[in-house]
């Protein structure tokens, strides 16, 4: 009966280690770190260029936390929508919209998934695509 017990045991702790360290690795791919050139603005809020790291918060919600990695700053993304990508997403990447020489977050991809998120676009960036006859795009690779 020990060894039985003593087997179970093991066989438990077996399943927590083998859990935790799959949590861990689905975290990691959930992040992105990015040297962004630009100012950007994500809602009504202004971002200086810098390096930072994008979180996903919540895999069902949609939510994000953004940090500045030389300020230590963080700000919460949220209010995004699912895209898909057709095919398994190998680099993470920002992905950007810029009118004028201003640029907006737009959407966030994680490696190793095919789903990504969008963010709605912001009154500020409406009023300047209503103005501006060229949109352009911007993508940063992940370091």
């Amino acid at each position: 009966m020990k060894q039985y017990l003593k087997s179970v045991a093991i066989f438990a702790l077996f399943l927590v280690a083998f859990s935790a360290s799959s949590f861990a690795q689905g975290h990691l791919q959930d992040r992105v770190t990015v040297k962004i050139p630009f100012s950007f603005e994500i809602g009504q809020r202004t971002f200086t260029p810098g390096t930072y790291t994008v979180k996903r918060v919540s895999q069902t919600a949609g939510v994000y936390f953004i940090q500045n990695e030389a300020t230590r700053e963080v700000q919460t993304i949220s209010g995004t929508a699912s895209v898909q990508a057709p095919t398994t997403i190998t680099a993470p990447r920002l992905v950007f919209r810029g009118h004028d020489g201003q640029y907006f977050l737009n959407q966030v991809w994680t490696s190793g998934l095919t789903n990504g998120s969008e963010l709605p676009k912001s009154r500020t960036e409406s009023e300047l695509g209503k103005l501006s006859s060229v949109e352009e795009t911007v993508t940063v690779a992940g370091l």
